[in-house]
């Protein structure tokens, strides 16, 4: 059993030790409230249960490039060339995400991510014994930037992007649901 409040914690080292990845950076606020039963590992994990609330600020995450993703939607509904990748890493301003862990599969429908000229919300699931996680995020391109050296609107302004997490942390796979994408450009338009 574990009920414990961490504040002003250093996720990415934290990972960087415990995994040797720090795909996720920044100062966390975690609150983790759990117990578990069992003499392996696996056991452990498959038996875990409680509730776990993370708060980020000032991050990243490493992996993919979330921006990257919707300019790639923007440009394949212009039918333009596709923008190069530069950077597999998604800066965020505030991260937060809160849930219910049941038999070792955490569930959450608060996922919240303030980053340059977008916002993210999502809900979904991750399999803790299996290292899986499926997700559905939209995120929303905003017009302004205010503190942030970036450029100004776009055409996806005030859309929901509706995008796919799903597979192994350590290499998910992000779709954007392009379907959905171009039913909501049509109903806004």
């Amino acid at each position: 059993s574990v009920v414990k409040k961490l504040s002003s914690f250093q996720i990415g080292q934290f990972l960087k030790d415990f995994m040797d990845d720090d795909m996720v950076s920044g100062e966390a606020n975690v609150d983790i409230n759990l117990t578990t039963q069992g003499e392996w590992l696996s056991q452990l994990k498959s038996q875990l249960n409680g509730k776990l609330a993370i708060d980020l600020q000032d991050g990243a995450l490493k992996g993919f490039n979330f921006r990257h993703k919707l300019n790639t939607a923007k440009a394949k509904l212009k039918r333009e060339k596709v923008p190069e990748l530069v950077e597999q890493k998604t800066d965020f301003s505030a991260l937060s995400i809160s849930g219910v862990i049941k038999d070792g599969i955490f569930s959450s429908n608060d996922l919240s991510m303030e980053a340059p000229l977008m916002r993210v919300g999502g809900k979904g699931s991750a399999d803790l014994s299996n290292e899986t996680v499926d997700y559905l995020v939209n995120a929303k391109v905003v017009a302004t930037s205010k503190g942030q050296l970036s450029g100004g609107a776009d055409d996806l302004s005030g859309l929901a992007v509706p995008v796919g997490i799903t597979g192994s942390w350590y290499s998910p796979k992000i779709d954007i649901q392009y379907d959905e994408l171009i039913k909501a450009r049509l109903d806004a338009s």
